[in-house]
């Protein structure tokens, strides 16, 4: 009865010592292969975004805030009325007035979606939380490693500003007016050209990597659409697909162009994916 208790035991023990280095095992196998693949993607961070390390500080993401005529929540009428600082030229700027129904300063929320998807890459690296700028404000400010601009050129104006660089003469945007219609997108690249139109069907994404002009060790990305949904399914590519990016661009500047049923990410296709020429 003794040896059999003890037989007992002993294989109780040996089980427990078996199973306690299995997960001992496991856990370490699971910590190793997290740590490789972290290593391995930030590998593509830094392709895309630059050294993350030597980033601190020396970012800027630009989305751009609406601010209303009135602070007023007893103004007559029943809206209030946004006013814009609109560039029209690299002299001046002028005043163009909205209509929204609310009494103080907006952000679109796609846009806002849209800069947490890529604030999100960068503290899963430990870069910690990252802020964003009014675009207005931005607008004199240059020096900085990486500035990213989300929402289109009619909204935005720090990216406005930078789609009136000639350094980005291989894309332009019609969208003057206030219907899909009159939304048009051309781009030009190593001898190939092509125009895309928005519809109620079709929404387009854009995204795009330049060299800053005015700063040799900066760069600039834009992330923006025909309307926020695709600004915010542009985010959400990138975000999905760096290490595709990466192994396709290396670190390289270029431009891609998205296509997909509106409201429907999942039908999501690169319609144009290049490298822009180094300058």
């Amino acid at each position: 009865m003794v040896l059999q208790t003890e037989s007992f035991l002993l294989d109780l023990t040996m089980e427990f010592i078996v199973a306690f280095v299995g997960t001992l095992g496991g856990i370490t196998l699971k910590s190793l292969y997290d740590y490789l693949k972290k290593r391995f993607r930030l590998r593509h961070m830094t392709n895309i975004f630059g050294p993350i390390d030597d980033l601190q500080g020396q970012v800027r993401f630009v989305l751009p805030r609406f601010k209303p005529l009135t602070y007023d929540d007893f103004a007559e009428g029943n809206k209030s009325f946004i006013v814009k600082d609109y560039i029209i030229n690299e002299s001046g700027t002028r005043l163009e007035n909205r209509t929204v129904p609310l009494y103080s300063e907006i952000l679109v929320i796609d846009d806002y979606l849209a800069f947490k998807k890529i604030d999100d890459l960068f503290t899963s690296f430990g870069y910690g939380t990252l802020e964003f700028s009014d675009d207005v404000n931005a607008l004199p400010d240059w020096r900085k490693e990486l500035i990213m601009c989300f929402g289109g050129p009619r909204s935005n104006q720090k990216l406005k500003q930078i789609m009136n660089l000639d350094g980005s003469d291989f894309i332009s945007l019609a969208d003057e007016g206030d219907l899909l219609s009159d939304w048009a997108l051309t781009y030009k690249i190593g001898g190939e050209s092509e125009t895309f139109h928005a519809t109620e069907e079709k929404a387009y994404s854009i995204i795009f990597k330049i060299q800053n002009p005015f700063y040799a060790e900066g760069k600039i990305f834009a992330v923006f659409g025909d309307s926020s949904y695709s600004t915010d399914m542009g985010a959400r590519y990138l975000n999905e697909k760096l290490i595709m990016l990466s192994e396709l661009f290396g670190n390289k500047d270029f431009l891609v162009i998205l296509r997909s049923n509106r409201d429907m990410y999942e039908t999501v296709t690169p319609v144009v994916q290049l490298p822009l020429e180094e300058s």
